[in-house]
């Protein structure tokens, strides 16, 4: 299973029990977009 966050999480990985497999570089919405584009980009 792929799991995601998006940037602004760093602070608080070491206080996750299942931390995501990925993270993207830029922090709320942004990072959100991050996520989008690299998706249309592999279909």
């Amino acid at each position: 299973m792929l799991t995601v966050g998006v940037a602004n999480i760093l602070p608080h990985l070491e206080r996750m029990a299942d931390r995501p497999r990925w993270l993207t570089r830029a922090a709320f919405g942004e990072g959100f977009m991050e996520l989008a584009e690299l998706s249309d980009s592999r279909h």
